[in-house]
């Protein structure tokens, strides 16, 4: 995970959802404490170690906020035992998200729009080579002259560019 990303992402979602002032910094402060731990999965600290870096005294109140950051799925909560503090986990769903949907969209544009443009590039580029040849090789044309400028055709750069269906279509229209 990347700590400048985390933060960036988390104001990002802060302007689009209401999260009370001091879960906003208990989130900071879990961030915080993630990235001096190099970024485990899973973190454990106790309560009062959290509530005294936040500088609150209330359990009650700490466990408010931290339900508030559970709820928003801003990150992950195991209930300790006795003697195992709690553990966190910090979710980045909304990096997850913007990824994930970001990949799908570009996958599902950059095809259809490469489809598209590439149909009309084919289709460019036959009209283009079919004129051509027809300038060089005008019809009426003997069978003769029209393996000629078939021939000439196929020499040309634009050629290659063309699909299989092209230029048979091509031999056939020339």
């Amino acid at each position: 995970m990347n700590y400048i990303i985390e933060l960036n992402g988390f104001e990002r979602w802060l302007e689009n959802n209401y999260l009370p002032p001091m879960s906003q910094l208990l989130w900071y402060k879990l961030v915080g404490l993630f990235n001096r731990c190099g970024w485990p999965e899973w973190v454990t600290v106790d309560n009062q170690r959290l509530m005294s870096l936040i500088q609150l005294k209330r359990e009650a109140t700490f466990i408010e906020l931290r339900n508030k950051l559970i709820e928003a799925g801003l990150i992950e909560y195991r209930k300790g035992k006795k003697g195992s503090p709690n553990q966190y986990k910090i979710n980045t769903f909304n990096l997850k998200v913007q990824t994930e949907v970001q990949s799908v969209v570009q996958t599902e544009v950059k095809t259809v729009v490469e489809t598209a443009d590439i149909n009309k590039l084919n289709e460019t580029i036959y009209f283009s080579l079919l004129e051509k040849t027809r300038a060089k090789y005008p019809k009426p044309r003997n069978p003769n002259q029209n393996i000629i400028a078939c021939g000439y055709a196929r020499q040309q750069p634009e050629w290659e560019q063309l699909s299989m269906e092209e230029q048979f279509k091509f031999m056939t229209e020339v």
